[in-house]
């Protein structure tokens, strides 16, 4: 796969879907746009359009999932990896720093709400996905800290 054609697809596919949602806007709209003359650029690339949100999301979740990482390291050798506070920083953080600057904002956010709710797109299943290891982590240590301070599970 030509890396320069796929991230242009990718990124063009980012900020459709964000302006219209997933659903109004078709595969061939998405290369078109892209630059693409090919109609079946997008199919050919990534298959169907589950396969290109999920692409969508793995582009922008690897760095800010390093970046978790990185910072889930850093509390737990300062030894605050479990505190509430301490971890809600290492999720929101990194997402706060993908969602662009004043002027030059980035569409990922707006994406996330449209794609979120796309049968079989990636996000579902954290686990799944070594780049939504942080997220899989935070989520544990939440669970684990809420049940130990005997917070029922239903509202965990």
């Amino acid at each position: 796969m030509n890396g320069d054609t796929a991230t242009r697809l990718i990124e063009t596919a980012e900020r459709l879907f964000a302006e219209r949602g997933v659903h109004g806007v078709s595969l061939r709209e998405i290369g078109a746009e892209a630059g693409q003359r090919n109609t079946g650029a997008v199919r050919y690339h990534f298959g169907a359009k589950e396969q290109l949100i999920d692409a969508v999301f793995e582009h922008r979740m690897v760095s800010i999932n390093e970046r978790r990482l990185a910072l889930l390291d850093e509390l737990d050798r300062g030894g605050r990896g479990y505190e509430l506070r301490a971890l809600a920083e290492a999720f929101l953080y990194p997402l706060a720093e993908m969602l662009g600057e004043p002027g030059r904002p980035s569409w990922y956010l707006r994406f996330c709400i449209h794609a979120a709710y796309v049968e079989g797109t990636a996000p579902r299943d954290l686990e799944a996905q070594d780049w939504t290891r942080g997220v899989a982590v935070i989520s544990a240590r939440y669970q684990q800290v809420l049940a130990e301070a005997g917070v029922p599970e239903q509202l965990r």
